[in-house]
């Protein structure tokens, strides 16, 4: 078992993919196949007005569709992605590649006092999968 797993695994606030670490591979195809993932990113996307130009923080981004999918909508801004799970991390970072869009995952540890965890840039636009906002 990687270390990365097993820290996140410690956790008890963490909740992995699908609730359970043998269904990660399993969470893009749930997600395409039963909930219209790519109809629901879209109008979010559109929703948002996202422009090319923006750096926007992906908050939860779990393997990245939304994260990839913004980042094709901005091309010429930033994307970052953060989750707190080492093994959907790898395949986001793999997604963005395959697609071939700029966009940066970044695995955050819960800190021992379950605070809040800041970024150190400022971001004007952050999303969390459910919602798109100006900051």
């Amino acid at each position: 078992q990687r270390q990365g797993s097993a820290m996140a695994e410690a956790s008890p606030r963490y909740i992995p993919a699908l609730g359970q670490r043998w269904l990660t591979p399993a969470y893009d195809w749930a997600l395409r196949h039963l909930f219209r993932e790519a109809q629901f990113k879209a109008a979010l996307i559109e929703e948002a007005r996202v422009e090319p130009d923006e750096r926007i923080l992906d908050i939860g981004c779990g393997t990245g569709t939304l994260t990839v999918a913004l980042a094709r909508a901005c091309p010429r801004g930033e994307v970052t992605g953060l989750d707190g799970d080492v093994e959907v991390i790898a395949r986001a970072g793999a997604k963005s590649e395959s697609a071939g869009v700029r966009a940066r995952f970044v695995r955050v540890q819960p800190r021992p006092d379950h605070g809040a965890v800041r970024p150190q840039r400022e971001f004007p636009r952050g999303c969390s999968g459910a919602e798109l906002a100006r900051a």
